[in-house]
Order: structure tokens, then sequence, then C-alpha cells
């Protein structure tokens, strides 16, 4: 059984939409991963196949197969990790295919089915705004990071069990509220010595990457003026407010 699962990959500060398909097939059980993964997303075949079982789901004894498409782009990173876990529940039939419409992974998982904090949410938050998308499931650490983008979706969750039930039906979540800030600005200069003040930069979340002003701004500009010019408007609001995060 085929499964596919909407998730991004980032590079720099850009971020670009990756397809996530698991087919289940007989034979000898294997895992294979391809669509030009790194090391990262190689190794990420344990950490899914030990998180499923210790999650309470059992890892089909079968050959499974991930692609990663587009097969031409370079895959870095972990968060990769729960969108092929969900898929792997999805090509069992576990999770109805008709529920992954719209919706997009990304985040680590460890060994235990926890879903952990990984790096570009931003970037990927700032490229699904104004697509449609039913909405952006991140880890609880990069919630408040993706929901500075207005007009987006974002639900945080925690566990791989909390995926599965949110996708099924059976515990709704609520999206979280965009936020005026990535973190209170007092904890940020506790976390960086009062650094983040003088270079006039704002701390993000642990786990999340360290955005300059500037760099938030050329972010969304990029992809502002690349994809779809008719959002300019909502583009200068997000970087006016990221602007005043930033030297508040």
């Amino acid at each position: 059984m085929l499964a596919k699962v909407c998730s991004a990959a980032v590079n720099g500060l850009e971020a670009y939409p990756v397809q996530v398909e698991v087919d289940l097939a007989g034979g000898l059980p294997l895992f294979t991963v391809v669509g030009l993964p790194d090391a990262t997303v190689r190794e990420s075949r344990d950490r899914v196949r030990s998180a499923l079982r210790n999650s309470g789901f059992s890892f089909p004894q079968r050959r499974v197969t991930v692609n990663l498409a587009p097969a031409d782009l370079p895959k870095e990173g972990a968060g990769f990790e729960l969108p092929i876990a969900v898929g792997i529940l999805a090509a069992e039939g576990l999770i109805p295919a008709e529920a992954l419409d719209g919706i997009v992974l990304a985040g680590e998982v460890s060994l235990e089915g926890a879903i952990k904090a990984v790096r570009g949410v931003l970037s990927m938050a700032v490229y699904y705004r104004g697509r449609g998308i039913r909405g952006l499931l991140v880890p609880a650490e990069n919630g408040a990071e993706a929901a500075i983008i207005e007009g987006l979706p974002v639900y945080a969750v925690s566990t791989i069990p909390q995926v599965v039930e949110f996708l099924t039906g059976r515990q709704p979540l609520t999206a979280m509220e965009t936020s005026a800030s990535l973190t209170h600005p007092r904890t940020a200069c506790k976390a960086c010595a009062g650094s983040c003040c003088r270079r006039r930069t704002q701390c993000a979340p642990r786990g999340a990457p360290w955005f300059r002003q500037d760099d938030a701004r050329s972010t969304i500009a990029g992809h502002s003026s690349r994809d779809d010019p008719g959002r300019s408007d909502r583009d200068q609001q997000d970087s006016q407010r990221l602007g005043s995060v930033a030297l508040g």
C-alpha cells in the first residue's frame, strides 16, 4: 500500500515542498530511504522504527520504501522523521489517506516516540502561508516560531500518538494563535546574556534557527516576490512585526 505525506526541506533561509512517499511491499523486511537523503535522514530509519514500537504501534515486517520527492534535490536534517512515521502508519491503514490532504508535518522523533524540535520551521511557515493547507503540524517547541506567521493554521504536537489521534479525529487540537514575538524579550536576554539587545537581534526558541531581523525579512520578501506578488501586503506586515520584535 502507498501513502503520501507533505513536508518541507530548507536550503539556507528558503523552504521548498517535499512529498514523503511510503510504500509497503512483500518480501524480506527491509527499510530503504531514497531521494538524495543525507546521513541524518538515513539514520532516521532506526529512530522511526524504535519510535513506532515504543509508541504502541507495530513496525511492518515487510519491505518499506520511502521516497523523498523531488528526487533531484538534497534532503538534510531530522525533520522528515515525523512524516515518515506517519506515512508508515497511513500505509498500514491506521490513518485515512484523506486525513493527510492539506496537512504538512515536520519534526524529529525520539526513540520513545516524542517529537523534538527541528530547524527551519519559520521558513516552512512562510512558504506554506497562503497555499491553502489545512494545518502545519510542528513540534511543540517550534510552535511559537511557526505561529508568528499570520493566516496559517499551526498545531503544536508532542508525541506520535497525539498526531495519530488528531489525524483520525479522536482528539481535536486547537490551532495556535498568531504570536507577536518569538520569545519573551527578558527570557531571550537571559539566554544570551543581553547580546541580542546589543546586536539588535531577537533570540529564537530552543531548537529553532537564530534569525536576525534582516534574515527574517529577506525570507518573507524572497518568497513573496518569487512565488506570489499578491501576497506582498501581508508579507510587509509580517516583516514590520518581525522588525519591531527584533528592535524591541
